[in-house]
């Protein structure tokens, strides 16, 4: 099994003028985009928005078949 990278389809998004700081999760597999977004506020931290990113990811990861 093939290990993603730490931040593999996660960028990070602050925008101070609009008041949007978050992380933003975007994997392409075969034309279909998997995306969602994970604002500080709502989740509460930079950290926990991150931590939940990831695991989003993982999750997105884990059910596109593997490389041949």
């Amino acid at each position: 099994m093939t290990k993603t990278r730490s931040n593999y389809g996660i960028s990070r998004i602050d925008q101070p003028d609009k008041k949007n700081h978050g992380f933003y999760v975007r994997i392409t597999h075969n034309s279909t985009l998997h995306q969602y977004c994970f604002p500080d506020k709502t989740l509460g931290g930079k950290e926990k928005a991150l931590a939940a990113a990831k695991g989003y990811r993982d999750e997105v990861v884990k059910k596109l078949p593997k490389h041949k």
